[in-house]
């Protein structure tokens, strides 16, 4: 498995946003090992309900990267939370079911 010599890591811990705002998260990708390696990574959205809400300008899960060994680059995901995100959370707290933070991830 190449995830063993890849170090896949963003530049900061988490980001706060609001609704209507573009982000751009800028991630950290290194290979360690000996050989080349070949990544896509895979996004997770979680609660999973919120996944259309996300409004994707640049995903990493639609590149695929190539890196050498030893190289490392910096690749940025660049995305806005739909307006009407906030009107589902609110529900769900009118509606007394646990409230959720937004979380966005990628997996390899």
């Amino acid at each position: 498995s190449y995830s063993k010599n890849l170090v896949f890591e963003p530049t900061e811990p988490s980001i706060t946003t609001v609704t209507g705002r573009k982000n751009i998260v800028t991630y950290r990708l290194r290979n360690i090992g000996k050989n080349p390696i070949r990544v896509k990574p895979r996004l997770v959205v979680e609660p999973d309900y919120l996944e259309q809400e996300l409004i994707r300008y640049d995903c990493l899960c639609s590149h695929a990267y190539k890196l050498k060994p030893k190289e490392s680059i910096e690749v940025q995901m660049r995305f806005e939370i739909k307006e009407d995100a906030e009107s589902k959370i609110l529900l769900r707290r009118n509606l007394n079911l646990p409230e959720e933070r937004f979380k966005i991830r990628y997996e390899i």
